[in-house]
């Protein structure tokens, strides 16, 4: 059953009966599994950062960046996790929302399997950038489409520390992102707190994209 709430922005923003060929409920476990055609992945990636904006100053409720208890929790327990940092899981809660509204499955956990026969649904920022890699979804946050999986590292080592959902292009240097696990304080750089808020971000902070 599905625990969380219906925040504004869940409903789909495309009719749900231009279902999905493939996945469908009871096939989730069968090993012939169909990955969504192109035009079916935008509309997966559309509707992720919809539900992503419907979530903007949602914030934990002890003020860190690990939530122990309230909403976010909820979407740990998911992951089989709990008060731990949550970037990456909220993107792929995202992505397992929008798979399960359009595709008329009746859980989150049936989305988060969809989801995982393309890119493994992950709590780490690394394992999300190399699965995307090995399979070919990795691009430069020059050709990034909104909804794509926007990957940061802050210290120029090359990791993977922050992951939000990808909204539009500002300017040549900066990008507008929504992100779980940030500040609303546009003047930080860090992940290190507790809300979903829209961000602008310099490209150089950007590693690259994830894009279906």
């Amino acid at each position: 059953m599905n625990i969380l709430p219906n925040y504004l922005g869940e409903q789909p923003v495309v009719p749900v009966e231009n279902e999905f060929t493939g996945v469908m409920g009871n096939d989730l476990n069968s090993e012939e599994v169909s990955v969504p055609v192109q035009s079916e992945k935008v509309l997966i990636a559309t509707q992720a950062l919809h539900i992503a904006s419907g979530w903007i100053g949602m914030h934990s409720t002890d003020g860190t960046d690990s939530d122990d208890g309230g909403e976010i929790d909820k979407i740990e327990s998911l992951f089989g996790m709990h008060a731990q940092p949550w970037c990456a899981m909220f993107v792929c809660y995202c992505y397992a929302k929008a798979i399960m509204l359009l595709n008329k499955l009746e859980t989150l956990e049936e989305g988060m399997s969809y989801l995982d026969h393309f890119i493994p649904s992950s709590a780490s920022c690394e394992t999300l950038m190399d699965e995307a890699k090995a399979k070919g979804l990795w691009m430069p946050v020059s050709q990034a489409a909104p909804g794509d999986m926007v990957l940061y590292c802050w210290n120029g080592s090359g990791n993977a520390e922050h992951v939000g959902l990808f909204s539009k292009h500002i300017d040549e240097y900066t990008i507008e992102s929504v992100e779980g696990n940030t500040v609303v304080n546009a003047e930080a750089d860090s992940s290190d707190s507790h809300g979903v808020y829209i961000r602008n971000r310099s490209n150089h902070l950007v590693l690259g994209v994830i894009h279906l």
